[in-house]
């Protein structure tokens, strides 16, 4: 169940780095809304996998961002972060353009 979301132009060089962002500020809603229990889902095998690593090993250009990220779900009772796979996201993404569509809501076109 999606309980609420955030949208930001960010620019960046690197997917990996807007993906960091992206689950960062995830958890900082969660953080800021007092939720207790939070799990956050991404599609990114290689964030995913900085997250579960130790700061030291941690690629540089994302240190600080999953720096952050560490210390927000921290403040969590209970916190899950979970890979889905990209093709199971780009169904939902699919579905979710064609509802903002239906609504008369300008969304970004789904190749």
């Amino acid at each position: 169940m999606v309980l609420d979301g955030a949208a930001e132009k960010v620019i960046a060089n690197e997917v990996e780095i807007v993906e960091a962002l992206a689950i960062t500020n995830g958890v900082e809603l969660a953080v800021d809304n007092r939720w207790e229990k939070a799990i956050l889902e991404t599609d990114s095998l290689i964030v995913f996998s900085e997250t579960k690593k130790k700061d030291f090993e941690r690629r540089w250009k994302l240190k600080p961002i999953l720096k952050r990220f560490d210390i927000l779900k921290d403040q969590l009772h209970k916190f899950l972060i979970q890979r889905i796979r990209k093709d199971a996201n780009k169904a939902a993404d699919k579905s979710l353009v064609f509802i903002l569509n239906k609504d008369g809501l300008p969304t970004p076109s789904v190749a």
